[in-house]
């Protein structure tokens, strides 16, 4: 509903020096808007909310990406701050060591592949060691 209030005002002077007319008139405009299609609203409703929704999730993404280069960087927000809450969510994952059975697994593989290696070096040493005071011998 819309109220819109208005005054009209006129004068008129003729020809004639003794004539003159003036007119005011007063008044006032009464709206009233009803919508035929109800429809329209949930649809602008429908709208409003996707577009919520996705000011949300860019919000929560770009606060993610802040708080992990933060992280990476060895930076973190002090215990007690006002600011403490916006990073207490996100975890570094490749900061901390993932324990899994084929990580174990290659750990134990490269273990042994250095032992080996250990072990065949030290038989070289031996050998060329024995092959020297062979020589010294003779």
């Amino acid at each position: 509903m819309t109220f819109s209030p208005f005054w009209l005002a006129s004068e008129s002077k003729p020809y004639d020096p003794e004539s003159y007319s003036r007119g005011w008139n007063y008044g006032g405009q009464l709206n009233f808007m009803v919508p035929l299609d109800g429809s329209i609203t949930e649809r602008c409703k429908s709208i409003a909310k996707r577009q919520e929704e996705k000011m949300r999730i860019s919000y929560e993404l770009s606060r993610f990406i802040k708080c992990a280069e933060l992280m990476k960087k060895g930076f973190t927000l002090r215990h007690g701050s006002a600011f403490e809450h916006v990073c207490n969510d996100v975890v570094p994952i490749a900061l901390q060591p993932i324990k899994t059975e084929m990580s174990t697994l290659s750990n134990r593989i490269a273990e042994t592949a250095k032992k080996d290696a250990e072990a065949k070096a030290k038989a070289e040493a031996e050998s060329k060691k024995e092959t020297s005071t062979e020589t010294t011998k003779e």
